[in-house]
């Protein structure tokens, strides 16, 4: 049969609709999306047959049409069992909000909110507050405001103050954050003009002061949140540049990234510069995001002198880059719990973070005592966890892991059992995201929650296969 005569045998749009495993679709989705859907079923199947592709039957166009409808009608953005000891994983949503944070968003914005509106006064109000308050309280500041990422952050504070004029950077600085966006890039884009000193390894107060110039805005620091260099390295301290800053009448801004407020009582975090201290040091202006160590929501918060944060407030950018209630009010309650020692360790990541020894191994004796029970082999190993989200890079956290042992006499098909229980964990509801470790299959418990050991369990007992050897997916 050729082409021509093998695409008039498609079944047409009428006949599909109307089959019995597409009309109750019908009766749940509406006319409109499965009639588009099915016609881009048959487009497909038109374009393959055109490519010489052999046809697939009406059992297979309609399983297609189904699972299409399934993919665009249900939610893609699902829970996900991390199992990686990554804490502020970026592709898993970074910082965990948390079950009570999300009850105050269901009491503070499932209907009308005051987010614009001074309930004092009766009039409009500034949706500002919600967090300026409490952020001024946290890093003793004069003003703050937020916006939805630490990368608008400084597009708005470069645009803002140093439009068309002279940025001076450090090159050893120049970092690219996720997504392949490089610092020049988003420092071209805020149209500031951006002035290159020091070496990659080594660059000193000096280096910036001799290309400060007329048309010089000011001086920026940006912290290496997401990689470190050792060796034979040196850079300018926070308080040298903002010294040399103010001798020159020029602002000082420090993009900080990881967004560390203060030191956290027992937790390890090195030599990690914190807001307020970065602030005591003298910077004018500093930016960080609110989703990594902070661990509250995507945004990105400035904060610093008023007179720098009024002419930032008045930029047309900032309403581009305002966040939404949701984002207030998560914010918000990070915040307020950032206020006590006693309320920051309920901070889902932070008490993560802060996980004795002996809470970790005893969370791991759990777990393999539930695989045990099903009779799946594995055992506990020493693991290293990390803070994540192009935070504290070099920086470890000792952690355990549970080794799953795939029972085979070679070593290529036990690497491809366990690349191929990572793959089916992926496919659970919810995916369970492990570790695939120099051919082994691995569950870190640093970031693994207590209530998830049943489903983890009865998942890896599903799939797992102790005497057959598993292909990996082509």
């Amino acid at each position: 049969m050729n082409k021509q005569s093998t695409l008039q045998t498609l079944p047409g749009v009428d006949t599909l609709i109307v089959h019995l495993e597409i009309t109750p679709l019908i009766e749940l989705y509406g006319r409109k999306i499965v009639t588009q859907i099915v016609r881009t079923i048959l487009d497909q199947e038109r374009t393959n047959i055109i490519n010489d592709n052999v046809p697939n039957s009406l059992e297979m166009l309609i399983s297609e049409i189904t699972t299409m409808i399934k993919q665009v009608t249900l939610p893609s953005l699902q829970p996900v069992i991390n199992a990686t000891g990554i804490v502020l994983h970026t592709n898993l949503g970074r910082a965990p909000l948390g079950n009570d944070l999300i009850k105050e968003l269901a009491a503070s914005c499932g209907f009308y909110s005051n987010l614009e509106f001074n309930t004092k006064t009766g009039k409009r109000g500034e949706r500002n507050i919600h967090v300026e308050t409490l952020l001024k309280t946290l890093t003793n500041s004069e003003a703050a405001m937020v916006v939805n990422n630490n990368a608008s952050s400084l597009i708005l504070t470069l645009n803002a103050l140093a439009n068309k004029k002279e940025v001076i950077v450090s090159r050893g600085e120049l970092i690219e954050i996720g997504g392949s966006f490089r610092l020049p890039e988003i420092m071209e884009a805020s149209g500031a003009i951006m002035v290159e000193v020091g070496t990659t390894n080594r660059t000193r107060a000096k280096d910036y002061e001799n290309a400060i110039t007329d048309n010089t805005a000011l001086i920026l620091k940006v912290h290496k949140s997401n990689f470190f260099t050792t060796g034979f390295t040196e850079e300018a301290t926070t308080k040298e540049l903002a010294e040399l800053a103010h001798k020159h009448n020029l602002p000082m801004a420090y993009d900080l990234g990881s967004g560390l407020l203060d030191k956290i009582n027992g937790l390890e975090l090195g030599d990690e510069p914190s807001v307020k201290s970065s602030l005591k040091a003298g910077a004018d202006i500093i930016m960080f995001s609110c989703d990594k160590i902070l661990s509250g929501p995507q945004a990105g918060a400035i904060i610093g002198r008023k007179r720098l944060l009024d002419i930032i407030a008045k930029s047309p950018l900032r309403r581009a880059l305002r966040v939404g209630k949701l984002t207030l009010a998560a914010l918000s309650f990070t915040l307020r719990q950032w206020m006590s020692p006693n309320t920051i360790k309920n901070i889902p990541s932070i008490k993560m973070m802060q996980q004795t020894q002996e809470e970790l191994k005893l969370s791991a004796e759990n777990l393999q005592k539930e695989l045990t029970k099903k009779n799946i082999p594995c055992n506990i190993i020493k693991s290293s966890g990390q803070y994540g989200g192009g935070s504290i890079p070099h920086m470890k956290l000792n952690s355990f892991a549970i080794q799953i042992n795939f029972n085979d006499d070679t070593k290529a098909k036990r690497v491809a059992m366990a690349e191929k229980m990572f793959k089916q964990l992926l496919k659970e509801q919810p995916p369970i995201l492990g570790i695939l470790r120099q051919g082994e299959f691995l569950l870190d418990v640093l970031t693994i929650q207590k209530e998830d050991h049943k489903t983890i369990t009865n998942y890896i007992e599903k799939h797992f296969c102790p005497n057959t050897p598993q292909e990996t997916d082509s």
